[in-house]
C-alpha cells in the first residue's frame, strides 16, 4: 500500500475548507457579544441610578447633604 503524498497545494486547500464559513460564525458571535455588553451596560446604569436614588433618600431622611 502506497501512502498518498500531500502537496502544499492540497494542504492549503484542506486548511481553506476547514476555515470556510468561520467568518460568518465569528460575526454572529461578535453580534451576540455586543448585545450582551449593551445589556450589561444598561444593568450597571440602572443599579447605579438606584444607588444614587437611595443615597438621596437617606440624605433627605437624615438631612445630611453628601460632601462633594
Amino acid at each position: 500500500m502506497e501512502k498518498e503524498k500531500i502537496t502544499i497545494e492540497n494542504l492549503a486547500g484542506m486548511v481553506q475548507r476547514g476555515f470556510s464559513g468561520i467568518e460568518g460564525r465569528l460575526s454572529k458571535l461578535e453580534e451576540g457579544q455586543n448585545k450582551i455588553l449593551q445589556k450589561l451596560e444598561g444593568v450597571d446604569r440602572e443599579r447605579i441610578d438606584g444607588i444614587n436614588a437611595s443615597v438621596k433618600n437617606f440624605e433627605n431622611i437624615f438631612a445630611m447633604p453628601a460632601k462633594k
